[in-house]
């Protein structure tokens, strides 16, 4: 069995890869979970995504990928 903390550090990787792709969140949800059911809702793409784009804009070096999302 998969470390839980593990296993949400890489959903993190991967919505930043497809943040980073100029997927939306819907498309991100879609594209992670054909990989890892369930893995991850609509809503929380939509949170990593708003942080993403607010550190992009403020600290464009520094994306943290640690828990709670805003």
């Amino acid at each position: 069995m998969e470390d839980k903390n593990f296993m949400k550090q890489h959903i993190r990787h991967c919505l930043l890869y497809e943040f980073r792709k100029k997927s939306t969140a819907t498309e991100a949800m879609k594209n992670i979970c054909e990989v890892y059911p369930d893995a991850v809702k609509t809503h929380t793409c939509q949170l990593w995504f708003e942080k993403f784009k607010d550190v992009i804009v403020t600290h464009p070096t520094s994306l943290a990928l640690e828990d709670n999302p805003l």
